[in-house]
């Protein structure tokens, strides 16, 4: 529609060129120049018009820097042209319909039109370049370059994620700060024989869900710029928390990676299995995630307790339904332990071999769960372990001699479980530290001669084995 504006010309087909009309420019009711020139004086290279039949029946031949725009009636009466009434728009009739844009217009036209599309693009999926940056090698240097190919696969965003892109919700910040955490435990978990970093990248796995509750879902968590001077050995004590809660049947959410919760549904759970959470997963501190001194029993609050520096020092959930089993990380980021009651519960698996890195630990009871496979070598290396009990579970294989360095063992529980072969000599030496008081090995499937734990038994006060039929032993105190 006509609403005032240039009149930049079409190159009509007339074989006289003194017939051609030079348009002008109309800008509302007053007149002004095209580049500079005045309407009546432009370059019949630069522009012209044809007449208005040719441009109402569309047969005009269009130069590449034309351009038609309709002209008043004033204008077609000065230069020339019939009105033709079929045409007339707004207040009078016009000289023709047909509008075709100079090419530069034409082009900052396409520009301004890719812009806008760009936006929108971006308004849809403004997460889509952290996907691009997650596919860059964590180690490479700047400047530097490296392709897709050798690029390892725990540097990228969890696969779905590239497939489903369910994270516009999210704040972009919280994004970046979530990918520099999770490059960060990366390094960490590739550091270490016994973690698998393909678990940070799978939002079904207790170590993506643990990841996500501390930066997105966590009232404690730190400010994408506090991130930067974090305390690492503090966030990933409360990360092995979280993976240890939602590893043993604490309530999962839907990943925040997924739009909604049905998206989520085949790993979230609507309640927790624990008997009570110990506040585990909200936003107090991980060292009050424990019972109150009211609500404690005869071994004092259950749950995580610290020392005044902050580091979980004791951790007691025994009789709480745990279910599932004991991650690996339970081992690495909880350096300061000392206690670590799990009895009564219903843990299934394997134990740890992390467990052998708390190095700090006294007492260690995995008694009467469902756990299998065998006792790890790594627990010979607990030197200041003195009570160990893994009594009424389901372990097999041989006790490893490795338990003979155990140098302030004071009491062994190995009974009621699948054992088999014989007792290693190297036990021997636990009584010639002369600390260790109680033995237990009956309800196995142990044999063999015993005696050696008889020839220095001046510590041993109780030792009890299948010594009945299958086992060899003159100094027990009780035999089955």
């Amino acid at each position: 529609p006509y609403r005032g504006g240039a009149v930049l010309g079409i190159r009509g087909d007339s074989d006289e060129p003194d017939s051609d009309v030079i348009a002008t420019l109309v800008e509302g009711e007053g007149r002004t120049t095209v580049d500079g020139h005045p309407p009546n004086a432009l370059p019949r290279t630069a522009v012209s018009t044809v007449r208005p039949s040719l441009v109402e029946s569309f047969s005009v031949e269009v130069t590449a820097t034309s351009v038609v725009r309709i002209m008043d009636d004033k204008e077609c009466e000065e230069a020339g042209i019939p009105i033709s009434p079929s045409s007339a728009r707004g207040s009078g009739a016009s000289c023709g319909g047909l509008w075709l844009m100079d090419w530069r217009i034409l082009f900052l036209a396409v520009v301004i039109l890719v812009a806008v599309c760009l936006s929108i693009g971006t308004a849809f999926g403004r997460c889509c370049f952290r996907l691009d940056e997650a596919k860059a090698p964590t180690g490479s240097a700047p400047g530097g370059s490296e392709s897709e190919s050798d690029e390892p696969k725990t540097s990228k965003f969890p696969a779905e994620l590239n497939e489903t892109n369910h994270f516009q919700h999210l704040d972009p910040r919280d994004l970046r700060r979530f990918e520099d955490m999770r490059s960060k435990f990366i390094h960490i978990y590739e550091a270490s024989p016994h973690l698998d970093a393909s678990t940070l990248n799978v939002t079904s796995t207790a170590q993506h869900m643990a990841l996500e509750w501390i930066n997105f879902q966590d009232e404690a968590r730190l400010s994408p710029d506090e991130t930067v001077h974090m305390d690492m050995d503090l966030t990933l004590q409360r990360f092995a928390l979280m993976v240890l809660y939602y590893s043993t049947g604490g309530k999962r959410p839907s990943s925040v990676f997924h739009g909604t919760q049905a998206q989520g549904e085949s790993f979230a759970t609507e309640r927790s299995l624990w008997y009570e959470d110990f506040h585990f997963g909200t936003g107090k501190g991980e060292c009050d995630w424990r019972q109150s001194e009211e609500e404690a029993g005869y071994w004092g609050p259950k749950g995580v307790h610290c020392d005044d520096k902050g580091h979980i020092v004791k951790m007691m959930l025994f009789d709480n339904n745990l279910t599932g089993t004991l991650p690996p990380e339970l081992g690495t980021f909880l350096p300061c332990m000392e206690v670590l009651y799990l009895q009564r519960n219903a843990l299934r698996g394997s134990i740890p071999p992390t467990l052998g890195s708390l190095s700090m630990v006294r007492h260690l009871s995995l008694s009467e769960n469902s756990l299998s496979a065998s006792i790890p070598t790594e627990l010979g290396g607990l030197n200041n372990l003195t009570m160990l009990s893994l009594r009424v579970n389901r372990l097999v294989g041989q006790i490893p001699s490795e338990l003979g360095r155990l140098c302030s063992l004071e009491w062994l529980g190995l009974f009621n479980n699948q054992l088999t072969g014989e007792v290693p000599e190297e036990l021997g030496e636990l009584l010639e530290y002369g600390n260790c008081k109680e033995a237990y090995f009956q309800g196995n499937e142990l044999r063999g001669n015993i005696d050696f734990l008889c020839a220095q038994n001046f510590s041993l006060k109780v030792l009890e084995a299948d010594c009945i039929e299958e086992v060899q032993c003159v100094c027990c105190t009780a035999c089955y």
